[in-house]
C-alpha cells in the first residue's frame, strides 16, 4: 500500500525533528550554540509532524468497505415485465398497449376501459371481460363475473390470454392456470411447462421451450383446432375453430377448421400470425399485413366480412385476428391502431 500525505508529512517532521536534536547536540559538544545549529530542522520537523497530525489518513486497503445501504423502493426496471406492443380484440371492443405501456381503447366500453389504467405489461380481453398483467406480474380483472372471469389467482405471473368467457395465465415457472368458465376443459393438462400462451373461444394454446405446441379445451366438433403438429414453432395463435403457428422456418402452419380457408397458410416466411373468427392474418419480414379465410358462408350471407381479408397498407408490429367485428393492428411508427373488415363500428380507434 503506498503511504498517504498524512504519513510522508510525520516521517519527514520525525526526521527533521531527530535531525534538530542530533545537529544540536554536536554543536554542544564542540562548544557552539546549539540552538542556531538546530533550529532549522527542529522548526520544520515540527510543523510537518503537527501538518502530518492534522490531515486525515486514508483508510487502510485491507480493511473491508462499509456494506452498500439495500435500496428502499420501486423493484429495479430489469426485474420487471416490460410492456410489449399489443392489440387485444373481442366482439365489438378493443384494447392496444404501447411500448411505453399506455393503454388505448375503442368499441363497447365494457369492461370500463379506465380499468387499465397505471403500469401495464400485458393485456388481454373477453367477451365481457378484460385482464391485464402489470409490470410486477401481478393479475388484474375487470368485467362480468358470473363465470368467474374477473377473479384470476393470486401469485405472480409472466403471461397472459383470454378467451371468451375465460382466462390463462404463466406462473414464474411456467405452468399455465386458467379461470373463468365453468367448463373442465379449460384446466391445462397436469405438468405442463410453457413458455407461450394464446387462448380463443374456449380452447388455449401454448409453446414450451423447445417450441412444441401444446393445446387444450377444444370442443369434440371442433378437436381438430387442438390436434397440433410435431413442429416446432416459435409463435402460436388460437382462432376460433382453428390454430396457427409461426414456425422456425419463419412459415405458417395451421391445423383446424378450413371452411372459410383460414387454414390455409400462403407460401413465403412471417414474423407473426394471428388467427381469428374465420380469418388468419401474418406480418410478413417487411410489416406488411397479408389476411386469408374470407371466402366462406359468412361471406356469402354479409358480403361485409370480405374485408377481413382487405388489411390496411403500412408496416405493422402488432396485430389482432378478432372476430366477425374486425380485425386491428398497432404502426411500426406510432400512429396508434388501425382496424379493418366486419360490421361499421361505432367507434375508431382513439
Amino acid at each position: 500500500m503506498l503511504p498517504t500525505l498524512a504519513a510522508v508529512l510525520l516521517i519527514i517532521g520525525l526526521g527533521g525533528l531527530t535531525l534538530g536534536l542530533v545537529w544540536g547536540g554536536m554543536a554542544a559538544s564542540a562548544g557552539e550554540p546549539a540552538l542556531r545549529k538546530s533550529s532549522g530542522p527542529l522548526l520544520l520537523g515540527a510543523v510537518l509532524v503537527c501538518a502530518g497530525w492534522i490531515i486525515p489518513a486514508d483508510a487502510p486497503a485491507d480493511l473491508p468497505e462499509d456494506p452498500p445501504e439495500v435500496a428502499v423502493g420501486p423493484i429495479p426496471a430489469d426485474a420487471l415485465l416490460q410492456p410489449t406492443p399489443m392489440v387485444a380484440t373481442h366482439t365489438r371492443r378493443a384494447y392496444a398497449l404501447s411500448a411505453s405501456g399506455k393503454v388505448s381503447s375503442w368499441g363497447e366500453p365494457i369492461p370500463d376501459p379506465r380499468a387499465a389504467q397505471g403500469a401495464v405489461a400485458r393485456i388481454a380481453v373477453g367477451r365481457e371481460h378484460l385482464c391485464i398483467l402489470r409490470p410486477t406480474g401481478e393479475l388484474r380483472c375487470w368485467g362480468e363475473q358470473r363465470e368467474g372471469q374477473a377473479s384470476p389467482p393470486g401469485g405472480t405471473f409472466i403471461a397472459l390470454a383470454s378467451g371468451t368467457e375465460h382466462s390463462c395465465a404463466l406462473a414464474e415457472d411456467g405452468e399455465p392456470l386458467c379461470w373463468g368458465r365453468r367448463d373442465s376443459r379449460i384446466d391445462p393438462p397436469e405438468g405442463l411447462v410453457l413458455r407461450t400462451l394464446s387462448s380463443s373461444d374456449r380452447h388455449t394454446c401454448g409453446l414450451d421451450a423447445a417450441g412444441g405446441a401444446h393445446c387444450w379445451g377444444c370442443a369434440e366438433e371442433t378437436a381438430a383446432a387442438c390436434e397440433v403438429p410435431e413442429d416446432r414453432f416459435i409463435q402460436i395463435s388460437a382462432g376460433h375453430h382453428h390454430t396457427c403457428a409461426l414456425a422456425s422456418d419463419l412459415t405458417v402452419r395451421c391445423w383446424g377448421s378450413n371452411e372459410a380457408g383460414q387454414s390455409t397458410a400462403p407460401a413465403g416466411t412471417f414474423t407473426g400470425v394471428t388467427a381469428g373468427w374465420t380469418q388468419t392474418c401474418a406480418l410478413n419480414t417487411l410489416g406488411a399485413i397479408a389476411c386469408w379465410g374470407c371466402s366462406g358462408r359468412l361471406q356469402a350471407l354479409d358480403p361485409s366480412q370480405a374485408t377481413h381479408c382487405q388489411p390496411p397498407s403500412g408496416r405493422f408490429i402488432a396485430m389482432s385476428g378478432g372476430d366477425i367485428w374486425g380485425s386491428c393492428a398497432m404502426s411500426d411508427r406510432d400512429k396508434g391502431p388501425t382496424c379493418w373488415g366486419g360490421p361499421a363500428r361505432s367507434e375508431e380507434p382513439r
